[in-house]
């Protein structure tokens, strides 16, 4: 009868404890989804855009441009003009520039 009520206890800790995991995931998701939803506003308010550099790096610039490139030393240039590529213009250093794009 003893072994019963041991199994038993075991059974029911197992099943608190399943029912703990799921309470503090949802928890987690629902903080992490108004996390992002704070983000996004605080960025709008700001008219900021994040950005993913060709490092993995994330970085927070100004929202009014279509264009943005970086030559992968924390310098970007960022213009509106769709045939602009400043791999082309020789007035910027001779550097080559990748073209990034904004995470949302």
């Amino acid at each position: 009868m003893q072994r019963y009520w041991q199994d038993h206890n075991r059974k029911m800790q197992k099943i608190n404890s399943d029912i703990n995991d799921i309470i503090v995931g949802g928890y987690k998701e629902r903080s992490a989804a108004s996390d992002r939803i704070q983000e996004q506003y605080v960025d709008t308010i700001r008219e900021e855009t994040p950005y993913t550099t060709p490092s993995g790096e994330t970085i927070k610039l100004p929202s009014f441009y279509d264009q943005v490139y970086t030559d992968g030393n924390s310098t970007y240039i960022l213009n509106s003009d769709a045939l602009y590529n400043p791999n082309t213009d020789s007035t910027v250093n001779n550097v080559n520039w990748d073209r990034i794009e904004a995470q949302r």
